[in-house]
């Protein structure tokens, strides 16, 4: 199934963002289905946040946010928590989201 990233500075060109690879939209299709933002500081240091924000996610069926040390680990686990909710509703993920977007604007997040 295809999600993929992309800065959000591609993705929101008239934020006005600083193009950066610490701050990521996860489409499908063209839908923006979440987000990855890495966070430095704290008790914790450097780690990575994740969230689903185009639909209401009942936190008691599947989680809608999290955070992991790694931006791979953030990746799994949004992949993970998204697959559930499709699963529950019954809809499925967009296929070869990627071509829409252009070479080298969007890549694959992975779920093992």
């Amino acid at each position: 199934m295809s999600l993929h990233l992309r800065k959000a500075s591609d993705q929101y060109p008239r934020a006005c963002w600083e193009p950066s690879n610490d701050n990521l939209v996860v489409v499908s299709g063209r839908t923006v289905v979440g987000s990855l933002k890495k966070q430095i500081g704290g008790t914790t240091g450097e780690r990575w946040s994740w969230s689903i924000t185009c639909v209401l996610v009942d936190p008691n069926e599947s989680p809608r946010i999290g955070c992991a040390a790694t931006r791979e680990g953030a990746q799994q686990q949004l992949a993970e928590a998204w697959r559930t909710w499709l699963k529950r509703t019954n809809l499925q993920e967009i296929q070869n989201a990627s071509s829409r977007w252009g070479e080298g604007h969007a890549s694959s997040l992975q779920s093992r």
